[in-house]
């Protein structure tokens, strides 16, 4: 068995995914296995993948057809045989030494995950603003749950970034094989990470925070979380539901439901740059108007607006539109962030 299993869904990054294999075979830590999935790429990726598993034994490799990122997660799971498990976006780039840190940390801890801080784009990004922690109960480990949902927002008093993406954590591979978790392809790349991520910490016993910038995080504008998405409410209305039955299935308290609703309204804000401000967005401003005025009148957006408290977001800007949009002035709000965006304010 190996102290590590890293699991990498791989499609259409040739460009990056040479620095992203070299940093996992440079480990510190020998004691891994590398278990890529080609998910049907339509580039060299498979190729190469498969050079560097002809040069290290480590390597496990997939080549399937493309059936998304979730499903990629899951297969090479099955293949998984660490101790602890950590996903890897292809794109991205570890520290060295990352794996030995968060390992030898999560064993010395003997906890079930370990969330380490990391690099965005080269910029040190500390995800807590707290001391190190352990916390060694189910209990303690909810404040680890909830900050899932945030995105530059506060967190039990604490500016943050969120605990969503697969590679903030190194997560026991007993836990997810034991409760049965795995991504769901429902969500179609939509939070399923997120939704991934609440299950691990709604079964996990024990989890640590730990202050080593370790994973290189790039920002790519034609991944799904950033490309133009005409259809972007349609997909957040598959995560709200699969998330609305979380909070069902598990009965969970008014700060995970208050968590989940700053979750919407960060994909509202996410919405303006995806859909309605997007430069591929052909469609007249006061159509794309039109769209937003309804959906912020719709659920669970307008709840959202209701109760999230505004000081919660690190943009004063956004704060000021939900505001307004709390207010009842949706075109106002709508033309503040027109104006934070370089668009001129809309008329008529």
């Amino acid at each position: 068995m190996a102290s590590v299993s890293v699991i990498i869904p791989v499609y259409n990054v040739e460009k990056y995914i040479r620095q992203c294999l070299d940093s996992l075979c440079g480990q510190t830590l020998r004691d891994i296995e590398i278990i890529a999935v080609d998910d049907g790429s339509p580039d060299n990726c498979g190729a190469i993948i498969d050079e560097y598993a002809a040069k290290d034994a480590r390597f496990k490799v997939i080549h399937k057809k493309n059936a998304g990122v979730s499903a990629a997660r899951n297969d090479g799971f099955k293949l998984a045989t660490g101790e602890y498990v950590y996903y890897v976006d292809s794109d991205d780039w570890l520290e060295l030494d990352a794996l030995e840190v968060m390992y030898r940390k999560a064993t010395r801890s003997k906890v079930d995950v370990i969330c380490p801080d990391i690099f965005i784009n080269d910029r040190k990004l500390t995800v807590f603003n707290i001391p190190e922690t352990v916390a060694d109960t189910p209990q303690g480990v909810r404040p680890f749950q909830r900050a899932v949902f945030y995105g530059n927002c506060g967190f039990d008093g604490h500016p943050h970034s969120n605990l969503g993406a697969p590679w903030h954590s190194m997560i026991r591979r007993s836990l997810i094989e034991d409760a049965g978790l795995s991504y769901d392809p429902y969500v179609r790349g939509i939070f399923d990470d997120g939704l991934f991520m609440l299950n691990v910490f709604e079964h996990a016993q024990s989890a640590a925070y730990i202050h080593d910038h370790v994973y290189h995080y790039r920002v790519v504008e034609s991944s799904i979380t950033h490309r133009y998405r005409p259809d972007c409410f349609e997909a957040f209305a598959r995560a709200f539901e699969r998330l609305e039955e979380f909070i069902r299935r598990y009965d969970k308290d008014e700060k995970f439901v208050n968590a989940y609703y700053t979750r919407v309204l960060i994909y509202l804000k996410r919405s303006m740059s995806i859909n309605f401000f997007n430069a591929q967005n052909q469609k007249p401003l006061k159509e794309r108007y039109a769209q937003f005025k309804a959906a912020v009148g719709k659920e669970p957006y307008r709840t959202a607006i209701e109760i999230v408290d505004p000081k919660v977001f690190k943009s004063r800007l956004y704060a000021v539109c939900l505001m307004l949009l709390r207010a009842g002035m949706p075109k106002i709000a709508w033309s503040v962030y027109s104006i934070r965006i370089g668009h001129k304010l809309m008329k008529g």
